[in-house]
This record gives structure tokens, C-alpha cells and sequence, in this order.
């Protein structure tokens, strides 16, 4: 397999430290390219022995690359992902893809022309290839054979104080919720809901909101630590017990059984953010050579997406 050319169209930190840095350690790494007209690579801690090909226009950047990564801010997402497309790129585009209702409008017929050209377009969920969030989906029909079905589930974290301000428009919900109603849809499958924003403001918000299935849900969290850290923690109530899962540390983690009153201690590790992002990245070039099926229905994106964009004008969201 020849190596893939990946341009990124936007390369800050986060491109960087989620993405750059692991594509670089792959078997076949690629080669990379750079469209960013703010990028100074002298403030960054690049990876060693890279060279880069830095484009000064999007144009010259599509006619090189076969494939994108699209870090930009959320309001170029969308014009970038269309002009990738109809220059016949793979597409790996950071979350949301849309920023306003007529903007999601546009993304079906971008799928559709994908599909027709034989193009990947895909989105960034790295929760999906977390250990905790993966075991914990592997090990449910054993919990729900123990503790009966699922009633209600809390997605919750408390992360470290943001670096810049104004980020996804001063939102965190814009930020977040597509993250943790992804996890859910595919942790229970997925199921029509309704949802309600409590709050929502830069470095803090919450929803709540209830499946058709019966499953209540709340998302939330804050970034007000001081500590450079990101832990994330999960709670689901079954019918007759709950189950708790410390992400950042597993000795925290439990189930417990309200009819026994018995608690035991549960073993599905803990977040590594070079595991999950190295995992995430090498499906990214596993799609690109063909090799494997995309993680994200288009389907699944749409819903991802939708949430963002709606709760920009309504505090309720419903989804079929």
C-alpha cells in the first residue's frame, strides 16, 4: 500500500496532539500536508523527522491530498467538507459538521455525493475506541442479566479549566452533547428521544432527556479544574442494581446489587488518551485503504449533528 497523502485543512493543538502525532507512528504513515493560514509550526511541538507540504490555498491543498482532515473552526466546517468532496478526498472531519440549520440541510446531499464517488467521509468519536467506554458496552447483556434492563444512564465529566475563550461559540453543550449522545445511542442502540437543555454556558452545561424505549438520560460536566486532567465518569441504573465506572481510575469503579446489597468491584480499565486516539486514527487510514467498514453511520452523524444545531435555538430537541 502506497502511503496516503492527508492534507489538514487547520492544524492546532488539538489536530496535533488527537491526530498528527499518531498518524505519524503508523506502519504506513502519510504523507502530510498543511492548509492554515494562522499556522506558525515554530509554537508547536512537532514530531520529529516530519516534513511538511504547506499549501497556501485550499485549492492547491484538495489537488494534491486524496484525503482531509478538516480541524478547522466548526463555522468553515461544512464549506470545506463539500469542496474536499467535489475534489474527490476521504473526508475525516472534526465535530459538528454544521453549524446552522441551513447548513444541515446541505449535509445529506454531501453524503450522497460521497457515496456516489465512492468517498469516506467520517467524524471524530474516540470514546468508541476507549477502553471503559468499550467494555463497559461488551460486558451490558451480562449486567443486564444480573441487574434486568436499563432504566436510566449518566454521562458526566469534569475537565480542567479551556486555554482560549469563546470556543464553539461560548457552548459547551455545541462542544459535548453530540460526544455523549453518540456514546449512548450505540451503547443501547439507538432509540427515538426527546431532550431538554438545562443549562448551558462556556465551560459548563447539562441535558436531560428520555428515550422511547423508557431509558432516561442526563449529560453534563465542567472544565473548572485547575489540574491538567480529563476525567470522565459513567453511572447507569438497571432495574434492580446500578453500575458506576471511574474512567480515570479503575479502583473506583463498581456494580452494585440492590437486592443483595452485594458491590463488586468492575474491571474494564481506564482512559488512555494515546490508546484511544491511536485506534481512532488507525481506522481513519484503515478506511482510506479500503481495509475496513466507517465506524459513523451517515445516519449516526446526522443525529450527532443535529443535536448541536438545534439546541443553538431551542432548548428542547426531538429526534425520530
Amino acid at each position: 500500500m502506497s502511503a496516503p497523502k492527508i492534507c489538514f485543512i487547520g492544524l492546532g493543538d488539538h489536530a496535533r496532539r488527537a491526530h498528527l502525532d499518531h498518524l505519524v507512528k503508523m506502519d504506513i504513515h502519510p504523507t502530510i500536508g498543511v492548509f492554515d493560514p494562522h499556522w506558525n509550526p515554530k509554537a508547536q511541538d512537532l514530531p520529529l523527522r516530519v516534513e511538511f507540504l504547506r499549501f497556501a490555498t485550499l485549492e492547491d491543498a484538495l489537488k494534491w491530498a486524496d484525503s482531509v482532515m478538516i480541524c478547522s473552526p466548526d463555522r468553515f466546517h461544512l464549506a470545506q467538507m463539500q469542496a474536499a468532496i467535489d475534489a474527490g478526498c476521504h473526508v475525516f472531519c472534526e465535530k459538528p459538521l454544521a453549524s446552522s440549520p441551513e447548513e444541515f440541510g446541505m449535509l445529506e446531499s454531501i453524503f450522497a455525493l460521497a457515496r456516489a464517488k465512492g468517498l469516506t467521509v467520517t467524524s471524530c468519536h474516540p470514546r468508541r475506541f476507549d477502553p471503559p467506554y468499550m467494555n463497559l458496552r461488551k460486558i451490558l447483556p451480562a449486567l443486564i442479566g444480573r441487574l434486568g434492563p436499563v432504566m436510566e444512564v449518566k454521562l458526566d465529566f469534569s475537565y480542567h479549566k479551556p486555554s482560549k475563550t469563546g470556543l464553539h461559540g461560548g457552548s459547551m453543550l455545541q462542544d459535548h452533547a453530540n460526544h455523549e449522545i453518540d456514546y449512548l445511542s450505540w451503547l443501547l442502540g439507538h432509540s427515538p428521544f426527546l431532550a431538554h437543555m438545562l443549562h448551558d454556558e462556556e465551560d459548563r452545561y447539562h441535558l436531560s432527556g428520555k428515550r422511547a424505549d423508557g431509558v432516561v438520560f442526563h449529560f453534563g460536566g465542567t472544565r473548572r479544574l485547575d489540574a491538567g486532567i480529563y476525567p470522565e465518569t459513567i453511572w447507569v441504573r438497571f432495574r434492580c442494581g446500578e453500575v458506576f465506572i471511574d474512567t480515570y481510575n479503575e479502583g473506583n469503579s463498581y456494580a452494585f446489587d440492590h437486592e443483595t446489597r452485594q458491590r463488586h468491584a468492575l474491571l474494564v480499565g481506564k482512559t488512555d488518551y494515546n490508546v484511544r486516539f491511536s485506534a481512532m486514527n488507525q481506522h481513519w487510514l484503515d478506511l482510506i485503504a479500503g481495509r475496513a467498514e466507517n465506524y459513523l453511520s451517515a445516519e449516526q452523524m446526522l443525529l450527532n449533528t443535529a443535536m448541536s444545531v438545534v439546541f443553538q435555538q431551542h432548548e428542547s430537541f426531538m429526534a425520530d
